[in-house]
């Protein structure tokens, strides 16, 4: 009998406040059962970049054996990482070219560990681009504009998830947003 891997979806979020550093945050859902786990932290010395990583990697860590993955994002970098920088700085042993030598890639300390939770999980990234499109304003973002991209990214999400629903009509599947 072959036994196929259970699906879950998976939300990060990556918030940087300034000289405070920053927060990530990820909402894991189990789409057969509908069981949602989620967690988030606030890091003081990470912004950016890092914190995305970091929300992506404690989320991948989260599931407790083999699955199917499906990221929920708004970060081009986290999509772009993962479907076309990995395989190249894996073969290239976590170092790029760049000015003519050879350096040490940023973050590889959590690349590696997306790689390595990659050789468990199956993972498809979906890339919401009108939450990322609300989130970075020409203006610094005031307390009102970071609401209204989590509310924008929240209705996306929604939508994502009926449209999968419209898809797999069998499954249950509900998100948490509080």
């Amino acid at each position: 009998m072959v036994r196929t891997k259970p699906h879950y979806l998976l939300l990060v979020q990556a918030h940087f406040t300034g000289s405070n550093g920053g927060r990530w945050r990820f909402v894991l859902e189990q789409t057969a059962t509908g069981q949602t786990t989620q967690a988030e932290d606030c890091e003081s010395d990470l912004a950016g970049e890092r914190l995305e990583l970091l929300a992506l990697v404690r989320g991948l860590e989260a599931i407790p054996g083999p699955a199917r993955v499906t990221l929920v994002t708004t970060s081009r970098f986290l999509e772009w990482g993962l479907s076309r920088a990995l395989p190249e700085w894996r073969r290239q042993g976590w170092l790029w070219e760049f000015r003519g030598g050879r350096v040490p890639i940023r973050h590889a300390d959590l690349w590696q560990r997306v790689d390595r939770a990659l050789t468990y999980h199956d993972l498809e990234c979906r890339t919401l681009t009108g939450a990322t499109a609300a989130s970075r304003s020409s203006t610094p973002a005031q307390p009102a504009d970071r609401y209204e991209a989590t509310t924008v990214l929240v209705r996306l999400l929604e939508r994502f998830v009926w449209a999968i629903r419209r898809l797999m009509p069998s499954r249950r599947l509900s998100w948490s947003t509080g």
